[in-house]
């Protein structure tokens, strides 16, 4: 006749552990666990542990929005430990699970630093019985464009050059048009204008030269920077004299 095992074991001659959570009952042969009342809709054996994420696998935000993340855990909150990992590095934030639940919140998001993929790890048990799962989620910290180097404008005279600077930022890297006249005449390279690009990490700067001068050429300009999140212009005159 089979005896029951003692301990924490179950199975033939009670060689195998039990992975039952300290408050639950252990079935003697085959280590199924039953939670006590207390537990009675949660899951009480450690095998079983499991997290989930709230939000979706890919999540875009944009750096003037909190980051906030949810992760559920199946297991009662004192018998897992968890923690938040950024691109496999710890995060230096308390993951103490309330009810199933675990909270991460960053304020004032950086682009740079707060992008990635964040992890919630759970770990039930310890040394070689030690479970450990996790769930992942893309975080990708945006920044609506802005316009940070402005074109000015300039009173100059017949067949002298002209040259605006205009410079944008943001993430994703903006587009940058310029724009003539009041319809706002989409510009583009010739013989007599010149775009030139330069785009440095998340910041985009172009140049406008308009060679030779003549009076047609006066009038309002702008420069339109776009990334998604709605358009930026600055309007810029040129004035064109008389001849030197």
């Amino acid at each position: 006749m089979t005896q029951a095992c003692t301990g924490n074991t179950y199975g033939y001659e009670c060689r195998q552990m039990c992975t039952c959570i300290p408050d639950a009952q252990c079935n003697h042969v085959d280590g199924a666990c039953t939670c006590t009342k207390q537990f009675e809709r949660m899951v009480c054996d450690t095998r079983d542990l499991a997290v989930t994420l709230v939000q979706p696998s890919i999540y875009t935000i944009t750096n003037a929005s909190d980051l906030a993340l949810q992760c559920n855990v199946n297991l009662p909150s004192q018998y897992v430990q968890m923690k938040w990992t950024l691109d496999m590095t710890d995060l230096v934030i308390p993951a103490e699970p309330k009810n199933g639940i675990v909270s991460l919140r960053i304020t004032n998001l950086n682009p740079e630093h707060d992008s990635g993929v964040y992890a919630c790890v759970a770990t039930s048990g310890q040394g070689v019985n030690a479970i450990t799962v996790a769930a992942s989620i893309t975080v990708d910290v945006q920044v609506p464009a802005v316009i940070t180097e402005i074109p000015v404008g300039v009173n100059l005279t017949f067949y002298e050059d002209a040259e605006f600077i205009c410079t944008g930022h943001g993430k994703p890297i903006p587009t940058l048009t310029w724009h003539s006249g009041s319809t706002g005449q989409l510009m583009d390279n010739g013989s007599k204008i010149q775009i030139t690009y330069d785009v440095q990490g998340y910041t985009l700067s172009s140049a406008l030269r308009i060679n030779s001068l003549v009076t047609s050429d006066g009038g309002n300009y702008s420069c339109q920077v776009d990334n998604g999140y709605g358009v930026v212009e600055e309007d810029f005159n040129l004035v064109v004299l008389g001849e030197k």
